[in-house]
């Protein structure tokens, strides 16, 4: 059966991808490195066989020198980047299995950096993981333990999205047993009585701020008119009083 595993021959695009796919393939039929380095030109055509005869002599003299050549080839700076943008803009999709969002960021991060330390690679791998998750699970995440590596993370999301999955499947039955029971219109009338009735409430209570409020004016009102007829009266009084006193001293003149 070894026989017939064989890789597809590789032209341009991604060769990071292929060469995993080449290894796979390789550690299949048995290959050790000294075979590889014979085996992978066979497979290589277009801009990947013109790559391959223009390397020197030491560039192809190992297996390793040969693929970490051929993969500065195929990975330039400009597709370095592409690559980490979109390893950047990754997200867990609805009903994904966090085990495959994990499975495409370590492809795109292996793409833009193969030559990147396991340590890194962990630390930008738990960075856009959990960057990637939907809120609810990030919080649930933070909140059980901040420091959680990849592995754990992966195994909390699964439990978390598996649990979430279990609950919406609950809620559906019960919804739906409703329905058939005739409850659920019952209770839909019944929150819309509710609605209603706490409507009325808040229009009351507006209506009688308002009231109270143009009571209150009126009050102000009268108290202010009341008070400028007093200070109207006060001062008629002190006229008067001084029209008296200037009468009877002419008079006394």
């Amino acid at each position: 059966m070894s026989s017939t595993v064989l890789p597809e021959r590789f032209s341009t695009g991604d060769f990071a991808s292929w060469l995993r796919h080449f290894e796979r393939c390789a550690s299949a039929k048995e290959w050790d490195a000294a075979t590889k380095l014979v085996k992978l030109p066979a497979f290589l055509q277009g801009p990947a066989a013109s790559y391959f005869d223009s390397f020197t002599a030491d560039a192809k003299s190992t297996y390793a020198k040969l693929t970490d050549k051929l993969l500065q080839s195929f990975s330039p700076s400009a597709e370095c980047e592409q690559f980490y943008f979109q390893f950047d803009e990754q997200t867990l999709r609805p009903g994904e299995d966090p085990a495959l969002f994990l499975w495409r960021l370590k492809e795109l991060l292996e793409s833009a950096e193969p030559d990147l330390s396991d340590t890194a690679k962990d630390a930008l791998l738990c960075r856009q993981f959990m960057k990637g998750l939907p809120q609810n699970i990030r919080l649930r995440l933070l909140e059980s333990n901040a420091t959680l590596n990849l592995a754990e993370m992966l195994s909390f999301s699964q439990r978390f999205r598996a649990l979430h999955c279990e609950a919406s499947r609950s809620a559906a039955c019960a919804l739906l047993t409703h329905a058939e029971s005739g409850d659920t219109i019952e209770l839909l009338q019944q929150q819309q009585r509710q609605m209603e009735e706490q409507q009325c409430k808040i229009a009351n209570i507006e209506d009688m701020i308002r009231k109270l409020s143009v009571g209150q004016d009126h009050i102000i009102a009268s108290i202010s008119t009341q008070d400028q007829m007093e200070d109207v009266t006060t001062l008629q009084g002190r006229q008067s009083s001084a029209a008296s006193g200037a009468t009877r001293s002419a008079y006394c003149s």
